[in-house]
Order: structure tokens, then sequence, then C-alpha cells
């Protein structure tokens, strides 16, 4: 996996400082920071709206999970998943 997967070329050096930047912050992420309470409520919300898979499928052209409006690196399945999808994104 990689840039290569993309439809376009990325602008390399700016993402690369800001995925560094992200990843020494989950890096540096202690669970005495996260308040389990508020991610709980987001999730309540998000189910409420159906803006949640239920599963964990994925795009089978690209291996990434799927959001709702479907994968974002090839832009397929947009709007909302059928209730069927299985976890493989079938």
């Amino acid at each position: 996996m990689g840039w290569g997967m993309l439809d376009y070329t990325p602008n390399v050096t700016m993402l690369e400082p800001a995925l560094n930047q992200f990843r020494t912050l989950v890096n540096e992420l202690q669970e005495t920071e996260i308040d389990f309470a508020v991610g709980q409520l987001w999730r309540e919300e998000q189910e409420a709206e159906r803006t949640i898979p239920v599963e964990y499928p994925v795009c089978s052209q690209h291996h990434v999970l799927l959001c709702w409006h479907g994968c974002v690196v090839c832009h397929e399945n947009a709007g909302i998943l059928p209730a069927d999808f299985d976890s493989n994104g079938r």
C-alpha cells in the first residue's frame, strides 16, 4: 500500500510532516487522557444518524476501511452502505 494507490499525486512535502506529527500524537497518547464516556456518547449519536457502518467493511480493490460514503481512495459505493455488506466489503 502507498501513494501509488491514489488516483492523484499528493503533495508529499506537505503531507509527510503532518503524518509524522499525527504518528507522534498517537504514540504519545495515554489511556488516562481518553474520556471513554465522550466516545460512547459520540457512538450513540452516530449510530442514531447511521453514519457508522455496523461491521468493518473494506473496499475490495484497495483493502481500506469504507466510510459510510464509500471508499475514500476510489470514491466507489458512494452513499449509504447496504445493510448486507460484510466485513470483506461484499
